[in-house]
């Protein structure tokens, strides 16, 4: 039974454009074709600012792609970060 109504909810959800029926004025949201990606000036990895602005005071969100061979050495801020990692390690 759970793994029916699993692929029966699967199904419903990849046929219905729940991009079109979501009020835009509640919540935003970018498609990740739309996302614009900027490469950093050593060519290590690719950033885009979500929300906020990381340079101002104040909360923001960015996204960060590390490009093949490339990671981040250790080092520190002087504020709180919270990270996810949604591929990877």
């Amino acid at each position: 039974m759970g793994k029916t109504l699993f692929v029966a909810i699967a199904i419903a959800l990849s046929q219905s454009s729940f991009a079109a029926d979501i009020d835009r004025s509640a919540v935003d949201f970018t498609l990740a074709k739309d996302i614009k990606w900027v490469r950093n000036a050593a060519g290590t990895n690719e950033s885009a600012v979500m929300f906020g602005d990381p340079s101002k005071p104040g909360p923001y969100v960015i996204q960060l792609k590390w490009l093949p061979g490339n990671m981040s050495r250790p080092h520190f801020h002087p504020n709180d970060r919270f990270f996810v990692v949604v591929k990877g390690t």
